[in-house]
Formats: C-alpha cells, sequence, structure tokens
C-alpha cells in the first residue's frame, strides 16, 4: 500500500502553475524538451510530483503501475526515472532490476521514493536494483528539483554531444568528397598539359622550330617554354619561363649549371638525377623549388620529352609552370588534418581524464557507503570531475554556437572594470595555485563603459587570465592595465611566461592551436580558449592581438573594444 505524498517546506517559496503533460502528444517546438518518467500507484502523488517538476524544459510522463512504465520505457526514451518502491503488483525494486537488464534503458537514472525510513539493508537493495538516488516522502521540493535537474543537463549535454560527433562525421565525409574532386581536378590538369606539351612539341617539329609559334602556344597555355641542346648545354627559355626561374629580368644566356643554381639547394640533387633519367627513359617530369629572387621561392613542374640522333640523347623540350598555390593549398590540407588530428586526441585524452576519478570514486562508495564523511569526500571529487567535463563540452558548444551564428548576446551598459573584477574572481583559484603576481590597474576616476554582454566579456578575460597562469612559471607576475585609447577601452594583460615563438604568432588565434610545452600540456585544454576570445571579441566590435619578445620573456594580449559612445556593429547583437 502506497502512502500519498505531501510537499516538504522549501527554504524559498514560488508561486508555481501546474502543467500536466501526461502521455498527449507534444507540438514541434517542444521535441528537445527531456522526458521524465513519473511511476507511483496513486494518481495525488503523481499530481504533487508533477506539480513539483514543472518546467517547460521537461516532459513528465505518467505511471500507475510497473506496466504502465515498462511499456512506456519501450515506446520512448527517457532521461530519468522517478519511482514509488511500495507498489501492488510488481515493487520498485523489481521494476528498477527489469530496466537495468534491458540494454535499451540500462542507463537511465533511477531516483527511489518510499515513505519509510528503512534500514541500511533497504537501502543497500534499492542501490542494487540499479538506483543513483534515495528520497523519503515527504518530499523536499527544491532537493528534487535540483536533483532532477542535474540528471537533465547530463541529458541534454549527452544528446548535444552526440549531434556534435554527427555533425563532425559529416564534415570529415564532406571533407573526404571534396579531397577526392581536387585529386581528380589535378589529375585532370596534369593530363591536359603533358597533353599540351606533347602537342607543342609535335607542332614545333612540323614548323621547323617557329619562335612565334611557341611564343602563341605558350600565352594559349599560360605556361613557360624551354628548350635544352643536351650536346652544347646551351638552352633557351621563353619570356613566361625566365619570369618563373629569375625575378631579375636579366635574361641572358641559358645553360644547365645557370638552372641548376635557380633550383633550392635542398631539391638539386633529386632534380639532377630526374634529368638523367630523362636521358634513359625520353620523358621528363619534376616538381622542384625555386629561388626567384633574394626572399622568393616558387614550387614550380616541369614536363618534357627527350628526343634522340645517332649518339643518343641529343634534345630535351618541355614546359614549366608555377604550382606554388597548389602546394600552399596542399599545406593548408595537411596542416588542418594533423591540428584535427591532434585535437581528436586531444579531446578524448581531456574527456578520459575525469573518468578514471568518478570510476574511484564510485568503487570508493560502494565500500564505505555508511561512512559519511568519507562519502562526502568522494562526492565532492565526483562533483570536481564532472563541473571540469560539463566546462570542456560548454566551450566545444561556444565555438559551435558561434561557428553557426547561433550565439545571443545580452547586450547592456557595462563597466569594463565591474567585468574585469568579474574576470579576476573566475581565475583566482588558478593564479593562486601558481603563487603568482597579479598586478591590477583599472581607472578608478573615470570608468570605461561599453556596450556588452557581461558573462561573454567575463568569459574572455577569465580565459586569457587563465592562458596567462597556465603559461607563466610559479610565483611569476601577471600585469593587467586598462586605458583608453580615443573611442576604444583597451585592456593589456600581460605576463613574465614562456613566451609565444615567433613562427607561433601568426596561428596563436587559430582553432586548436596549442604551444607544445611540458606546462601546458600539464595544465591541459584543448586549444580552443584563444579562438573563442578573437570570436566573442569580434561579435563584441572589437579586436585582440598578441605579441612576445621570445622564449622566455612573457607575451602581451591587448584587447580593443569600443565604447558604448562609439558607433559599432557587434556581429550578432540582433540574434
Amino acid at each position: 500500500m502506497t502512502s500519498a505524498m505531501t510537499i516538504a517546506p522549501e527554504s524559498d517559496s514560488h508561486d508555481e502553475t501546474c502543467l500536466k503533460h501526461g502521455e498527449q502528444t507534444l507540438p514541434e517546438s517542444e521535441s528537445d524538451s527531456i522526458n521524465i518518467l513519473l511511476v507511483d500507484d496513486e494518481p495525488k502523488n503523481l499530481t504533487v510530483l508533477e506539480t513539483i517538476l514543472d518546467d517547460t524544459g521537461y516532459r513528465l510522463v505518467r505511471a500507475q503501475s510497473a506496466d504502465d512504465a515498462l511499456l512506456a520505457l519501450v515506446r520512448e526514451e527517457f532521461a530519468l526515472i522517478i519511482l514509488d518502491i511500495q507498489m501492488p503488483g510488481m515493487s520498485g525494486f523489481e521494476l528498477a532490476q527489469m530496466v537495468k537488464q534491458r540494454k535499451k534503458t540500462a542507463g537511465v537514472p533511477i531516483i527511489f521514493l518510499t515513505a519509510y525510513y528503512s534500514e541500511a539493508e533497504h537501502v543497500l537493495e534499492g542501490y542494487g536494483s540499479g538506483a543513483v538516488d534515495y528520497l523519503h516522502k515527504p518530499v523536499n521540493p527544491a532537493i528534487l528539483r535540483s536533483k532532477v535537474a542535474v540528471f537533465a543537463a547530463l541529458h541534454r549535454t549527452a544528446r548535444e554531444l552526440e549531434r556534435a560527433n554527427s555533425a563532425l562525421l559529416v564534415e570529415v565525409a564532406e571533407r573526404r568528397s571534396v579531397e577526392a574532386q581536387l585529386l581528380q581536378l589535378n589529375n585532370e590538369l596534369e593530363q591536359r598539359v603533358e597533353q599540351r606539351t606533347c602537342d607543342l612539341i609535335r607542332a614545333n617539329k612540323a614548323i621547323g622550330d617557329s619562335e612565334e609559334l611557341l611564343r602563341l602556344a605558350q600565352e594559349a597555355g599560360r605556361v613557360g617554354i624551354w628548350e635544352w641542346n643536351l650536346t652544347t648545354g646551351s638552352g633557351i627559355w621563353t619570356p613566361a619561363a625566365w619570369a618563373i626561374f629569375d625575378a631579375t629580368g636579366q635574361q641572358d644566356e641559358v645553360t644547365y649549371p645557370k638552372w641548376l643554381r635557380c633550383v633550392h639547394p635542398e631539391d638539386r640533387e633529386r632534380a639532377a638525377k630526374a634529368v638523367e633519367d630523362a636521358k634513359a627513359n625520353g620523358n621528363y617530369w619534376d616538381e622542384v623549388r625555386v629561388n626567384c629572387g633574394p626572399a622568393e621561392t616558387k614550387w614550380i613542374e616541369l614536363v618534357g620529352a627527350v628526343e634522340y640522333d645517332n649518339d643518343g640523347p641529343s634534345r630535351m623540350r618541355g614546359a614549366v609552370r608555377d604550382i606554388t598555390d597548389r602546394k600552399a593549398i596542399e599545406l593548408e590540407l595537411k596542416e588542418a588534418h594533423r591540428r584535427k588530428d591532434e585535437f581528436l586526441a586531444v579531446l578524448a585524452h581531456e574527456l578520459r581524464n575525469p573518468l578514471a576519478p568518478i570510476h574511484n570514486a564510485l568503487q570508493i562508495m560502494r565500500l564505505t557507503e555508511n561512512d559519511q564523511q568519507r562519502f562526502s569526500e568522494v562526492r565532492e571529487i565526483m562533483e570536481r570531475q564532472l563541473v571540469q567535463m560539463i566546462r570542456l563540452v560548454d566551450d566545444l558548444l561556444d565555438v559551435s554556437r558561434i561557428s553557426t551564428g547561433k550565439i545571443e548576446l545580452r547586450l547592456e551598459q557595462l563597466e569594463i572594470g565591474d567585468v574585469l573584477k568579474s574576470a579576476i574572481e573566475t581565475s583566482a583559484p588558478l593564479i593562486g595555485r601558481s603563487n603568482h603576481k597579479l598586478i591590477v590597474e583599472i581607472p578608478e576616476t573615470t570608468p570605461l563603459r561599453v556596450l556588452g554582454d557581461f558573462i561573454r566579456l567575463t568569459q574572455v578575460f577569465s580565459n586569457l587570465l587563465n592562458n596567462a597562469a597556465k603559461y607563466t612559471p610559479e610565483e611569476g607576475q601577471i600585469r593587467l592595465n586598462v586605458t583608453r585609447d580615443h573611442d576604444y577601452a583597451v585592456i593589456s594583460l600581460k605576463d613574465s611566461g614562456i613566451g609565444i615563438p615567433a613562427a607561433m604568432l601568426p596561428f596563436i588565434f587559430d582553432m586548436f592551436s596549442q604551444i607544445d610545452r611540458s606546462l601546458d600540456r600539464a595544465q591541459g585544454g584543448l586549444g580552443i580558449g584563444l579562438s573563442l576570445v578573437r570570436k566573442l571579441v569580434t561579435l563584441h566590435g572589437g579586436s585582440v592581438s598578441a605579441s612576445s619578445p621570445g622564449d622566455g620573456l612573457g607575451s602581451e594580449f591587448v584587447v580593443r573594444i569600443p565604447l558604448s559612445s562609439a558607433p559599432h556593429n557587434p556581429g550578432c547583437a540582433a540574434k
């Protein structure tokens, strides 16, 4: 026999309106709501639970028996089951065991409700049946809502992560398709160039090596034409070939040694071997770098054919084209693949790190369930690790929302000093653990006001402070300075850390970019913090830049945000 449920008094009073979803069909706009199954043989108790959990984000489904609950679990997916223990027929414990035995529902968390304060064996039976929590009637509404909110948030996070993974798989498939198309186009282009070169050689022989026809053919093919007499060692370059090989414009005698000097030192040996191979098999093809000036290097493709007489190879003719842009694209694709692979590896590592402590904590909870002090310590460990996982997922979702234009800025008049104080409070634990000295210089007499989103701007500067703390050895110094430059508030964050290599500066705000140092790896991270900073600052109509004197000399990040009196147009303020 199940006793009637009452509502325990809450610390805060709220006016609540009971919204009974039952099993009605929801409109399409509520398709993202969280399904919660309420199981109790007393309709009054179900009404009380619906009143407590009245929220537009929840879809509450009633079940007045174990059979009804099983039918509901077959029909749809639930984020949580709130289950009464004492029911006629099949008890809550028996129903929980059946739920956990099914593969589809084994992962659904269960909160038991009971009107009796049973002994430890009773509670142990509940947890052994698969429960994640155990509440007594009368139910405290605030506690129940809080616990349900946690499981709802976990379910939403898992659902969003699954959607993100699906989107990533689609993007990978699309990228592979584009790569295949690029490869096919490149092969077709190479075939066309090779065919055109052969046509040019046949045309030259037919018309007696007419220079005018060579010039016309060069203009039509947009490639440079070259010829080399293998007997005398002299050669001919058309103007386009001269422009590729020698940017000085001094069109003097062409010789094999001159050409070889144009080739990049690292490619000369391979280029010479390609020429010797061509003399043996008659066909010539190579890709090399050439030095076209004091500070200019190009990638070129050479295609040609060898002509023979009675004494052997006598002449080579062919074409040359500049493929620097194509090579740059290939390098960018390779770099993008590398950074994507690194990011996936780091993401797997960062998401796996909190799981081990949580798993160990669960084992400890099973062994020390009657030790309340130990139980509290273990719960704190699990909460910290859960917060870490949520932070990682939130960063990923923020970047995804900004990239797809779905983020919304809640703009209001703000004092930049208030934003920075909030950011400092957020980053204080990390700065304190490393014993850093934080020097803050914010003008008090003339406060600077901006039009912005308080939470997002706090996120920007806390990310920069965390970044400075990560890359600064213990007992380092971090200086935060605020000034005004005409219509902009200028916030400078300077540290005494390891600095940024010059080669890394142009890419420091790119997605997944990280400085591969042991200090950084020890702190962890996905390499998306600075990218998120730049995107959020840009949405506020501002800019961010980074500079560093070199390794071990620290770094400085400067954020410029327009003052509220200055006209600007944030990227998604109206979304």
